[in-house]
């Protein structure tokens, strides 16, 4: 099938990788850890000198790496697309599989990929001791930089990083040198973001480097365009429901456009699968449509997956006209919005509603709300996140030992509050509900789990209350001791702002956790009178909330309310019924794409501007170092 906007230029890189060893066995070994990458097109070479010259007679990059070096399976490939997509870059390294900041210097002195034209002859090069600095050196003096790639997709060897190898001592001479991480062009954060606004994106046609795997009848080749896995019920969500995709038997590749925490539930999804990128830590701006239509094309993709990612929805346009077969479908869980963003996740998702082909929000309400601002209501469709009933199962949660724990007594309610410290969750109303409801003579406890921009004002709030013997602030935890605290307390407490239906709020159920929740959003459509209390948003809203949380820890009501909350959530919301509701989505989705195969499409023109502008937004007022 033709492609409407390829441009005739062919990319600027070979697509062959020549890998460096110093001789056969080597070789052999590196062969071997180099099976399971996503990139194809590798020759092993022999030894190094030989290695230098051929790169450098194919115009190809070099990887340079010492024994002991192992690579995830995207490393060869974003490294790639990192050097073909930014002319300025001279080589790429990556960090570890920890995901930490290691030094840049530590790294290329381990694995470098070199540009060939940029690399030095010569036996410094088979020094085993300093592999791949030479050509380091001689693209430092000449004033080039390279890019550290911070995503885990290198593990070194422990002989590599002891205090006493080679390497280290190498890499500690030439600090005592003057060589420091950032004259190698370590700033510390992910590429660098243009300086200038954008005039034009990426169009050269795309490498071929097929990738596809096999998918049984009825499942689907899916790429999830995310935001990324900040802090949340929304990272939560993702980590949990995408292996489950993967479980049912679809293929799935996972690219986040503007966010990247390693530490937050990232590992549950690669798991899963090993197709993770982090777009912005691998290509320039405005190449980014180029590299997630590469995705597609080499995957096979039959869907695209956008949730919450302001960048997607701005490419969306111009991916649709790229892949007029593709099917695209989104899902909204709130109709919040991020800072320097234009309009809320529903905003976006009604506004690109003609480009999509299904669109799913988390709740009747949010569903009818993007009808509302101009969706098709015949494309719209609610699934309800849900959760695994077998992992967040009270029973299998030590009660007594946790309550012991967060210092509640025997017969004290413990009132727990769990979600991020930030302004649309309103922390600083539950607390000023506890202070009243102390007030009241009622003697609770409470716990606090979560972070956030107002952690450290709330934590001032509960001092002026009076209120510190009583609260613990938990900060984040694992599922593992989330479910713990859930389990030990009685009533959940969350006075949003906004919801689409607060994923704590399925937790909190499941646990047998009493909710006393805001009527925002679709809560209603989870909590009833029989299992909880809903609080709407108004005037003397606190004296409401301490109402509601007197008579959920009543002592003739609260074990009912409990089992009842967890009873809904059993029979109406588990995770096999998600996954089942999307899977059906994403085949309603495909058929609608068959059907109308045109529609969505727009002249070549617009749908470049249409990028442009959205991606010349974002790295105006959104894709920051600092928002990362």
């Amino acid at each position: 099938m033709a492609d409407p906007v390829n441009l005739p230029v062919a990319p600027s890189l070979p697509l062959v990788v020549f890998v460096a060893a110093p001789d056969a066995q080597t070789a052999a070994a590196a062969r071997a850890r180099l099976a399971n990458q996503t990139w194809r097109h590798l020759r092993v070479v022999y030894p190094l000198a030989r290695a230098v010259k051929e790169a450098q007679a194919a115009g190809a990059a070099l990887l340079l790496m010492l024994d002991g070096t192992l690579f995830g399976p995207m490393a060869l490939e974003s490294a790639w697309w990192a050097l073909e997509t930014n002319e300025r870059l001279a080589f790429v390294v990556f960090g570890d599989e920890r995901g930490v900041k290691t030094p840049m210097l530590d790294a290329v002195a381990t694995s470098v990929v070199m540009r060939s034209t940029l690399l030095a002859d010569g036996g410094a090069s088979n020094d085993s001791t300093r592999l791949g600095l030479a050509s380091v050196f001689r693209v430092r003096e000449r004033g080039l930089f390279g890019q550290f790639i911070r995503e885990p997709f290198a593990t070194r060897a422990l002989g590599l990083r002891a205090a006493n190898a080679p390497i280290v001592r190498a890499t500690a001479t030439l600090r005592t040198q003057g060589v420091t991480d950032p004259s190698l062009g370590d700033s510390g954060v992910d590429a660098e973001m243009p300086r200038l606004p954008l005039q034009s994106i990426d169009e050269r046609p795309l490498p071929d480097n097929a990738a596809v795997r096999a998918v049984k009848p009825g499942h689907h080749r899916i790429l999830a365009l995310l935001q990324g896995f900040p802090l949340g019920g929304y990272a939560a969500f993702n980590s949990d429901f995408l292996p489950r995709l993967v479980s049912a038997g679809n293929a799935l590749t996972v690219c986040a456009t503007e966010v990247w925490r390693t530490e937050w539930h990232l590992d549950l999804v690669r798991r899963a699968t090993t197709d993770v990128i982090y777009g912005p830590g691998t290509v320039a701006l405005s190449s980014m449509p180029r590299y997630v239509s590469y995705l597609i094309e080499s995957r096979k993709i039959d869907v695209v997956f956008i949730s919450h990612a302001f960048a997607a929805y701005r490419m969306l346009p111009w991916l649709r006209l790229r892949h007029p077969q593709t099917a695209f479908i989104d899902y909204v869980h709130t109709d919040w919005f991020e800072t320097g963003m234009y309009g809320s996740y529903a905003t976006l998702s009604a506004a690109h509603s003609d480009w999509l082909d299904l669109q799913v929000a988390s709740s009747q309400v949010l569903a009818a709300e993007l009808v509302q601002r101009g969706a098709d209501s015949t494309a719209m469709r609610a699934i309800t996140i849900n959760l695994d009933i077998n992992e967040w199962d009270p029973a299998k949660s030590p009660r007594e030992a946790a309550r012991r724990a967060l210092g509640c007594a025997p017969e004290q309610p413990l009132i727990l509050f769990s979600g991020r410290t930030s302004s649309e969750k309103r922390p600083l109303l539950a607390v000023e509900c506890w202070k009243q409801l102390i007030a009241a003579g009622v003697d609770a406890r409470f716990a606090l789990v979560g972070v956030g921009p107002l952690l450290q004002e709330t934590k001032a709030a509960v001092a002026n209350a009076g209120l510190s013997s009583r609260v613990v602030f938990l900060g984040e935890l694992d599922s593992v001791a989330l479910r713990e605290v859930y389990a030990a307390a009685d009533v959940f407490h969350a006075p949003s702002e906004i919801e689409g239906i607060a994923r704590s709020l399925f937790e909190a159920m499941a646990m047998e956790c009493v909710p006393v929740v805001a009527d925002v959003g679709g809560q209603r459509e989870l909590v009833t009178a029989d299992c909880g209390f809903l609080v709407p948003h108004g005037s003397n809203e606190v004296e409401r909330y301490v109402v509601a949380l007197k008579a959920a820890i009543s002592a003739e009501d609260l074990p009912r309310l409990a089992k009842a909350a967890r009873a809904r959530i059993v029979e109406n919301f588990t995770a096999a019924q998600c996954v089942a509701g999307f899977e059906s989505a994403f085949t309603a989705a495909i058929e609608r794409r068959r059907a109308n195969p045109s529609r969505g499409l727009e002249s070549k023109a617009a749908g470049r501007e249409l990028a442009v502008s959205g991606l010349e937004i974002a790295r105006r007022h959104y894709w920051t170092p600092a928002g990362r």
